[in-house]
């Protein structure tokens, strides 16, 4: 189909034009390009519109994802829309646009429990769980773990706990899940601990967990306790946060590992302080000692 007029560009150029008018939040441009897609079709024309939502969700413009949504879009089709409300900073209005639009309960769970990084994200802001805990969000949900270093199920409970390796405010946010509901998982200790940046953890976040049920001697994937990972990082200051909240030092664990010919064998089954001493920790050891040694003269 020929165009008459020059200043009309082909379809081929909607989708560059309708993204950038979308990050920019000129609703007056993307009304007028959409003009244009309805005159002239592109034959994906629906993706078009839903590539254009998540553009708008993306940079926090709210007024021009309803005027999307209201002309085609799909609040469930295409990227998640999920996802890009829940870059930062999360923005509820735009989870209100799209409870507008369909968004319902049922939807919300669904698109928190496959889409492992906006649950992360979702988490990280005590406004956003709040609105999706109002809207109908289980405390409880089970997310897929994709790529994610979750240890247990992803509840908005780990993935709170995730978060609280950056920052202890968090705990607002474990405070306001536990009021509806959410259980302390097993695992949520753990996951409050970066253990890929040498056991970095927050004091007041694992206090929290502790003193709301977290198990100081949970154990790990391997069947060892979290006091033996500690103790295998050389972390003094985790170390002894366990002892403080009562970890049991006699055993370490029913440990299962994996040989050089990935056969299952047997890992440590010493005490805490056979271990750090066979590993030469000295600093953790002298926590250790410490730690036997009120007992033991109380004992006498």
């Amino acid at each position: 189909m020929a165009y008459r007029s020059s200043n009309c560009e082909p379809p081929a150029s909607y989708a560059t034009r309708l993204s950038h008018a979308c990050r920019d939040g000129d609703l007056p441009r993307v009304q007028s390009i959409i003009d244009e897609m309805q005159h002239h079709p592109p034959s994906d024309m629906h993706e078009e519109l839903n590539r254009a939502a998540f553009a708008a969700a993306v940079d926090k413009h709210a007024h021009v994802l309803q005027f999307l949504l209201e002309n085609g879009a799909s609040v469930t089709g295409g990227s998640s829309l999920l996802a890009a409300a829940s870059q930062f900073p999360p923005d509820t209005a735009i989870l209100q646009v799209m409870y507008d639009h369909g968004w319902d309960a049922e939807h919300i769970n669904k698109d928190m429990s496959r889409d492992v990084m906006g649950l992360e994200k979702a988490m990280s802001s005590k406004p956003f769980t709040e609105w999706l805990l109002d809207h109908g969000m289980d405390p409880n949900l089970k997310g897929k773990r994709g790529p994610s270093m979750v240890r247990g199920d992803m509840t908005p409970m780990n993935a709170a706990a995730l978060d609280g390796r950056k920052s202890e405010a968090v705990t607002k946010t474990m405070d306001l899940l536990l009021s509806r509901g959410a259980t302390v998982d097993p695992t949520v200790l753990m996951n409050a601990i970066s253990w890929r940046n040498h056991g970095k953890f927050y004091p007041k976040v694992l206090q929290w967990l502790v003193d709301h049920g977290a198990d100081v001697n949970c154990t790990m994937q391997t069947g060892a306790r979290l006091l033996k990972a500690a103790i295998s990082d050389r972390n003094a200051a985790l170390v002894q946060f366990l002892l403080d909240n009562g970890a049991e030092t006699d055993h370490l664990g029913e440990e299962m590992l994996l040989d050089d010919d990935e056969q299952q064998c047997e890992g440590f089954r010493g005490s805490a302080l056979e271990y750090a001493r066979e590993i030469e920790a000295n600093e953790i050891c002298n926590l250790l000692e410490n730690n036997a040694r009120p007992t033991s003269e109380g004992a006498e």
